[in-house]
């Protein structure tokens, strides 16, 4: 089961930003997701992860 905690927002007009922390078993990962708002909608989303190998290790061994 995969668990996502929001730690914290930032928000303005045309973007945001979520910090928050996923978890699963065998993976722990911090990471900004990045959005740009259009007419109240998420346009674009990027995802920053703290450990980017580790994420990649992770989705490789699924």
């Amino acid at each position: 089961m995969v668990r996502t905690e929001v730690l914290d927002v930032l928000g303005g007009r045309d973007h945001a930003a979520v910090y928050c922390r996923v978890q699963a078993p065998g993976f722990d990962n911090f990471s900004v997701h990045l959005l740009r708002i259009v007419d109240g909608r998420v346009a674009e989303a990027w995802f920053h992860n703290r450990d980017q190998a580790h994420v990649d290790a992770f989705w490789a061994a699924a």
